[in-house]
């Protein structure tokens, strides 16, 4: 992946339940893991449309340089909007280990 792709600074964050006094569940925790360069997207018309069809509401696609510590739980902080990544990122097709694709949903 050229770095000169990688125009946009995102910031990952992970979503962490705090329980109360008594244990219980009681709201939700954001927390930075990393701010890292990548490179956003608008999906396609016709990706947006395969996306709908397979039950998802994905409208970005965001490209980063590999990281093995980022799953679907977590969001991404982007332009002061905030975007669930929907389902488990994608490799690339070569090494898995170059860079990896994923697709944002808005909140």
């Amino acid at each position: 992946m050229q770095a000169s792709k990688l125009r946009q600074r995102i910031t990952i964050q992970s979503r962490i339940i705090v329980p109360s006094a008594t244990g219980a569940p009681s709201g939700e925790s954001v927390t930075d893991i990393a701010t890292v360069w990548a490179n956003i997207e608008p999906l396609s018309t016709r990706d947006v449309i395969q996306a709908k069809a397979a039950g998802s509401q994905a409208t970005l696609r965001c490209t980063v340089r590999y990281r093995s510590d980022i799953n679907s739980t977590m969001q991404v902080r982007y332009d002061n909007k905030i975007y669930n990544i929907d389902g488990d990122p994608l490799a690339d097709k070569k090494s898995g280990k170059e860079h990896m694709t994923m697709l944002l949903v808005t909140t």
